[in-house]
This record gives structure tokens, C-alpha cells and sequence, in this order.
């Protein structure tokens, strides 16, 4: 279920992050992933400096990367030259940069009017960065795994125009995909009540803020920790070809409150969406079932048992 129209999750983000300083975006990459390819493109505000980032590390070993080109001026001024930016790559340690290459990077195209683009790649023969504007000026070959699930965040500056926040990625037979007929053995084997088959049942949204993607069909799969992974298993609607039986589709971590999960939501591109998220397991008349709220979105989506 993609539930959000990412248009209006942008516009959102960029009104409520006015005040407050950067913003950007949050993809989870899972482990095993084949091939992934993420845009960024957002045009800068004439007359301003400007920043624009990517993150990415790894949630096994905290080992990170960025990437990030500034201006400290007009970055949209252009002239004969064009605008000349400023290029940076390095790793990080806890909330520190450690810069291993700086370029100075010039585009003749308008920025302000084709915007400024950043392009992280990965293929099974190595990872690159591309920097450019309607088409590349540099690239360079970074560093990017998928031991463990990837971690992608994306910055721009508060008063620019965010044009692209794309990414499309192929999964591999990972933790992040599990076989139809392994899921259906669990299943069939597990003691534990929980991890069950759920059916759509109903939803309540706010059609602005958010809609269905399709009538799922999932099922939840105990993670050892007291919390449950949440599987795809069917009914995908707007983005059918992104979805493949056995795909993890959210993760419920434990509260101090029996029956009630802190929620974690992947998106057919990856993105995660946890902001108040919660899920419940509960009973709708005398049906097990599965809630899953968003409230910073008004939405609430009501799944009930699978029948056998």
C-alpha cells in the first residue's frame, strides 16, 4: 500500500520545514538490494547560499558516506561561466564529517531554472555519484554496500525548490524478501497467534493527505524482539509492479503497551514513513485485527484475519 501521493508528502514537508532550517527526504534500502538509482534535483533561491546532501550508511556497522555541493552566493546567477559550486565527499563518524575529496564543480545551464541535480547509483559492478544539471559535469565512484539495509537521506535548503525525489531500486533475495512458500510453512507451523495472514477491512483518511494503494492482502511475521515484521503478499493496486509476494513491507517494534507498536512503512521506492506511526492488534467485533494509524497523514487503515 503506497499510501501517501508523494507530491502532496513533499509539499507538506517543505511548508513545515520553512522555519526550521534544511529539508529532505528518508529511503530504506533493504539488504541484497540488486540495483538502485536515486534522484535528487531541487532549483536554489536567486541571491542565496545554498546546500545540497545525500547521506547513505549502513544500519549494520553505522559505517557511512555524503555527498554534498554548496554555493555561498548567487548559485542561480548565471553568466558566460555559469555558477561555480562547491563539491564534497567523505565519511562520516557519528555526527562528524571527515572530507577525503573536494572538487569545485562549474554548470553552464541556469540552475535556478533546470535546478542542480545529484544522482547516486548502484549496480552490481560498484556505486557512482553524478553532479550536473540537464545533463552531468562530474562523477566519481563512491562507496555503497547492501551487507545490511541502507540508510538514504536527502537535504536541500529551506528556500529552494525541491524538483526531484526519486528512487527506483530492484530487491534481491534478502532479508528484505521472503519466498512465498517459506512464508506460507511459517505460518502454517508458528504457535504464536500473531503471526497470521490480514486481509483489508476499511480505512479512514483525509483524501488530500493520503489513500490507498490497493486491498492488501499481509501477513506478520514475529522478529524476535517482541515486535512483528509486516510481508506483502497481495492486492497492489497503483504500484502493482513494484510489489512481489514476500516483500517487507513495514516493521512494528514493542512498546511497554501490549498490543500497541511503534510502525515503520516502506513504500514501493523505499521511503520510510514512521512520523506517530503506530500499529494495533486488537478485535473488531470478534475478528482479530490489524490497525495501522498515521496521524500526521489522518489516516487509519483496518486489516482483519485472513480466512484459512
Amino acid at each position: 500500500m503506497r499510501i501517501l501521493l508523494l507530491a502532496l508528502l513533499l509539499g507538506l514537508a517543505s511548508v513545515a520545514a520553512s522555519a526550521s532550517g534544511p529539508r529532505g527526504s528518508r529511503h530504506h534500502l533493504p539488504p541484497g538490494t540488486l540495483s538502485a538509482r536515486y534522484v535528487l534535483r531541487a532549483a536554489p533561491a536567486g541571491g542565496s547560499s545554498c546546500e545540497w546532501r545525500l547521506d547513505w550508511q549502513s544500519l549494520g556497522d553505522g559505517y557511512g558516506r555524503y555527498a554534498k555541493v554548496t554555493s555561498a552566493g548567487k548559485a542561480g546567477d548565471d553568466d558566460l561561466s555559469g555558477a561555480l559550486l562547491d563539491f564534497e565527499y567523505g565519511s562520516r563518524s557519528g555526527a562528524e564529517d571527515i572530507p577525503v575529496r573536494n572538487e569545485k564543480i562549474r554548470i553552464k545551464d541556469d540552475i535556478r531554472r533546470h535546478g542542480l541535480t545529484l544522482v547516486l547509483e548502484y549496480a552490481p559492478g560498484g556505486a557512482s555519484l553524478e553532479v550536473g544539471s540537464r545533463r552531468a559535469v562530474f562523477s566519481l565512484p563512491v562507496d555503497l554496500s547492501f551487507a545490511d539495509t541502507v540508510e538514504l537521506r536527502s537535504y536541500v535548503s529551506a528556500a529552494d525548490t525541491l524538483l526531484r525525489d526519486d528512487l527506483h531500486l530492484t530487491p534481491g533475495a534478502s532479508r528484505g524478501f521472503i519466498p512465498v512458500d517459506t512464508l506460507a510453512a511459517r505460518l502454517a507451523a508458528s504457535g504464536d497467534p500473531r503471526e497470521t495472514r490480514w486481509q483489508y477491512f476499511d480505512r479512514n483518511t483525509d483524501p488530500l493527505l493520503a489513500r490507498p494503494g490497493g486491498k492488501y492482502t499481509l501477513a506478520t511475521l514475529s522478529d524476535g524482539q517482541g515486535g512483528y515484521e509486516i510481508v506483502y503478499i497481495s492486492g497492489a493496486g497503483d504500484a502493482r509492479a513494484d510489489w512481489t509476494s514476500g516483500r517487507l513491507k513495514g516493521h512494528m517494534r514493542r512498546t511497554p503497551v501490549t498490543g500497541v507498536y511503534d510502525l515503520t512503512w516502506y513504500t514501493a521506492d523505499g521511503q520510510c514513513i514512521d512520523t506517530d506511526a503506530s500499529a494495533t492488534m486488537d478485535v473488531i467485533g470478534e475478528v482479530p485485527a490489524l490497525i495501522l494509524e498515521f496521524p500526521a497523514y489522518k489516516a487509519t487503515f483496518r486489516f482483519v484475519k485472513a480466512k484459512d
